[in-house]
């Protein structure tokens, strides 16, 4: 794996005189969020709602390659932290961030990410562990002992604004023990499954343990942001080259409109009603 390369305090302006990406960076903190990757069409099985987040490997190779030749550096959540905190600056920090752990994290993301020499943080909801298609217990700990970092994404990869506190607290703290108990490591970032966030998901986060929290809000970070409402940008199957650099560079254009309106209406509805308004999320959905 990569070691980050680090400075004690860096001076943005004297870097962004010597590079025009930190024009963009010196100052904000895109995080990317994926899903599913495929070799070819039909390696695997997806329901209908996971189809817009599979990336084909050639596509998913060409944003690496991107990231690589433009020098930019992935975090771990110990960096991450740093960084928000303002402690110690990263030239080119992006972070990689893999949600439901999916077969192909094992199969195709990480042999390319340890390729490539990049981290990643893999968020698993440990009661589905070896279900459908998602990696085992085997494989996880393999991706542990190949450096990468592994968060929780539930327990049962539930909408959590569905929960009383009671059922809440004991949803994420039993994700985070069996995650611990099951690979010997300490879990200390959690992804809200679905994206269906809401104040008291962060403090009961707050309340286990966790020391960042990750939403779908579709956004970078900034220096001092809220370490337990971390923005990410999801990378989907239709979000064409041209718009992959544009949002690792922090311009999101509309899109940022389009999801906001979109976090909004998972904040206000239940999700039974959120998952029948297809229309709307179609129109929503185009970058």
């Amino acid at each position: 794996m990569e070691q980050p390369k680090k400075t004690e305090a860096i001076d943005e302006k004297e870097v962004m005189g010597r590079s025009p990406y930190f024009t963009f960076h010196a100052s904000f903190l895109p995080i990317l969020n994926y899903h599913g990757v495929e070799k070819n069409t039909g390696e695997y099985t997806w329901q209908e709602v996971e189809k817009p987040y599979v990336l084909s490997l050639t596509t998913f190779e060409k944003q690496l390659d991107y990231l690589s030749e433009n020098g930019f550096t992935t975090l771990f959540s110990n960096q991450i932290s740093e960084w928000v905190e303002g402690v110690k600056g990263y030239e080119h920090p992006l972070v990689l961030t893999f949600d439901d752990g999916h077969l192909s994290h094992y199969e195709h993301v990480a042999p390319l990410l340890k390729r490539k020499g990049f981290k990643g943080i893999f968020f698993i909801s440990a009661g589905l562990v070896g279900q459908n298609q998602l990696m085992n217990w085997a494989q996880l700990k393999e991706m542990v002992r190949d450096g990468f970092e592994i968060g929780s994404h539930g327990f049962r990869h539930i909408p959590l604004s569905n929960l009383t506190h009671h059922e809440l607290w004991k949803e994420l703290q039993k994700s985070k023990k069996v995650l611990e108990d099951q690979l010997g490591i300490e879990v200390k970032v959690f992804s809200v499954p679905r994206g269906f966030y809401q104040l008291r998901v962060r403090e009961v986060i707050m309340e286990l343990g966790f020391r960042l929290l990750f939403t779908s809000r579709f956004d970078v970070n900034k220096r001092g942001e809220d370490p337990w409402r971390l923005n990410r940008i999801v990378i989907k199957q239709n979000t064409s080259f041209n718009n992959f650099q544009r949002f690792i560079q922090g311009n999101l254009g509309f899109k940022r409109v389009s999801e906001r309106i979109k976090e909004g209406v998972r904040r206000f509805i239940k999700p039974s009603i959120y998952d029948s308004l297809a229309d709307f999320k179609r129109i929503l959905i185009r970058d």
